[in-house]
């Protein structure tokens, strides 16, 4: 089991000592006082869905990676 996984809240293949690139983008664009405006909430959920994507497209180019090499 990956420390990924045992936490439930990160994509499976992320360690929870990788860096958050985007915690701290929306700080200029979102004051507190805006947290719950759409805008702030759409920013947030479009980063975190970038971020799946990035950890799912690592995971299949590691996923090939392997399988090419078991193959020769």
């Amino acid at each position: 089991m990956e420390a990924g996984e045992a936490s439930g809240s990160l994509p499976p293949g992320v360690s929870e000592d990788s860096m958050d690139l985007y915690g701290d983008l929306g700080v200029g664009i979102c004051s507190n006082a805006d947290k719950s405006s759409p805008v702030c909430s759409e920013l947030k959920e479009s980063l975190d869905l970038y971020e799946d994507l990035v950890a799912e497209e690592q995971l299949s180019r590691e996923s090939s990676y392997d399988e090419l090499k078991s193959k020769l």
